[in-house]
């Protein structure tokens, strides 16, 4: 959970990380940031904005005079981590740049700031210090090491956990959630977080800590499970090789997972980013066809049916929604063409009207300007010159 952090000041002065004012530090220098065009940090940790010439989102140049930027700070985790990120904006989008890593590849030694297997750690434990000579870049596993060194880090309280199968009856106890962990094949995070949220499992099982019970109400868990892997349960997996050619076709995600010995939160991940390969293969839901949609002309005739919204927005070249919409009457036609669900010989337009059809005739309507007392004050002959001309 993060949480803001109060202002530090050292000799009566905002530290360099909180402090914005352009007045530099006894010392501070300043070198530009490679990937970062118009941005310079400090060896204090501070960053800047240069003066520079931009273009708005007309295309029209303009001049923008450099800032010291408010850095973002936050306590983060269970061992009160201080983070220090700067936001930076480029081609119209923000992303926040951690200003240890910046300051380290600039002043200390280059290295790849996308390398999350490597950190970069304050030497004298003082979280607030970011200038180049209290840097260091060490490992994720060293780090770890030496915070349990240094009693930064604490070791977890052995507290008994008790284990349920799918149906809330007891199983056994272990002495600790990490002995659990490791007799299960899990970490401890992923059964730790099942043990503070009842509706979780791990590795198919239910966790609880505090007293042992026989057995625990788990239906209504088991309920909204169910109804939450109903629909991927109804809908076919294609397995497609690298050339795009389907290998095969599996009637559920539970069948797909029992063949191949996926796991299934594993083919759902898969699943969701059908560009993406897994196990070498592409992974994709098979298309299910829905209702069946009916064309009309615009006096109401009867053209043309399509096996779904999606086959007839192929033939139109338009997306799906475009049709579903006008087949549920949410917006009057598409394409030029009315859409029914309902197949019908004929159907009445004279009672549809589209909405620029009402924009056109309430136009057209005389429009008063009063006082909350009801005076008139002026008269518009039409909504159209009241929004060009409101005076």
């Amino acid at each position: 959970m993060r949480s803001k952090v109060p202002l530090q000041k050292r000799d009566g002065r905002l530290i360099p990380i909180m402090n914005n004012d352009p007045k530099e530090f006894p010392g501070e220098e300043w070198k530009d940031i490679p990937h970062l065009d118009g941005y310079q940090v400090s060896s204090h940790g501070r960053v800047r904005s240069i003066d520079r010439y931009t273009y708005d989102c007309l295309g029209r140049q303009y001049f923008r005079k450099g800032i010291i930027l408010r850095l973002v700070i936050r306590k983060e985790g269970a061992y009160d981590n201080i983070h220090v990120e700067a936001v930076i904006g480029t081609d119209n989008v923000r992303y926040n740049y951690s200003v240890c890593r910046l300051v380290y590849s600039v002043f200390v030694a280059s290295f790849d700031t996308e390398d999350r297997s490597q950190v970069v750690i304050r030497e004298n434990g003082d979280l607030f210090n970011c200038h180049y000579k209290n840097l260091k870049l060490v490992s994720v596993t060293e780090n770890i090491t030496d915070g349990y060194a240094a009693n930064r880090r604490k070791v977890p309280p052995e507290i008994p956990v008790h284990q349920y199968d799918t149906n809330g009856k007891y199983l056994r106890t272990f002495d600790s959630i990490s002995k659990a962990a490791r007799a299960i094949g899990t970490i401890y995070s992923s059964l730790y977080a099942t043990t503070q949220l009842p509706q979780y499992r791990c590795k198919g099982f239910y966790f609880r800590c505090g007293d042992k019970l026989r057995k625990i109400d788990v239906s209504e868990f088991n309920e909204n499970r169910s109804a939450k892997t109903e629909w991927h349960g109804k809908k076919s997996v294609q397995k497609i090789s690298s050339t795009g050619r389907i290998l095969k076709v599996f009637e559920s995600l539970m069948a797909t997972s029992k063949a191949t010995e996926i796991d299934v939160n594993a083919l759902k991940r898969a699943l969701r980013n059908p560009d993406k390969k897994y196990k070498g293969f592409y992974w994709k839901y098979a298309e299910v066809k829905g209702s069946a949609v009916h064309q009309y002309d615009a006096c109401g005739a009867f053209l043309k049916s399509y096996d779904s919204a999606i086959d007839a927005a192929k033939a139109m070249g338009v997306t799906p929604s475009a049709i579903r919409c006008a087949a549920r009457s949410k917006q009057k036609m598409s394409q030029g063409f009315y859409w029914k669900y309902g197949e019908q010989p004929q159907i009445d337009v004279s009672k549809m009207m589209d909405h620029k059809e009402r924009y056109l005739k309430d136009r057209k309507k005389v429009v008063q300007k009063r006082t909350l007392r009801g005076r008139l004050i002026y008269t518009y002959p039409t909504l159209r010159r009241h929004r060009i001309h409101p005076e």
